[in-house]
């Protein structure tokens, strides 16, 4: 069988792009991008960070935060709504894959009573 969260994430790589453009355009709407160059401005200014790494690694708790609720709901919503859509794909194949094996043996069977 297989890992649960592995196929997850093979699923949600297909939809990937898709969520990704989602998320941003939904930061951009709500401001955040703004706030976040704000901090890093803050930080080069204040701090004298002139190190991209040590002022990403200086503002990304507070970026993070900074993420309206609403925006991280509605990106789970459709991650949940993609899961079970592939878990519905899933259940179906499955009981096509279980009702062609059994047409088969069906026709297996037949064949050796016609053999008979």
């Amino acid at each position: 069988m297989y890992s649960k969260s592995t196929d997850q994430i093979t699923l949600l790589h297909g939809d990937r792009q898709r969520l990704k453009h989602l998320l941003r355009t939904r930061l951009v709407e709500c401001g955040w991008t703004e706030q976040v160059k704000l901090l890093g401005r803050k930080a080069i200014i204040d701090g004298g960070e002139t190190n991209v790494d040590n002022i990403i690694q200086k503002i990304t708790p507070e970026a993070r935060g900074l993420i309206p609720d609403l925006v991280k709901k509605e990106l789970l919503e459709k991650i949940r709504l993609i899961l079970q859509e592939q878990q519905r794909r899933d259940i179906l194949k499955r009981k096509d894959e279980l009702k062609k094996k059994d047409e088969h043996r069906k026709k297996e069977d037949f064949m050796k009573k016609d053999t008979k």
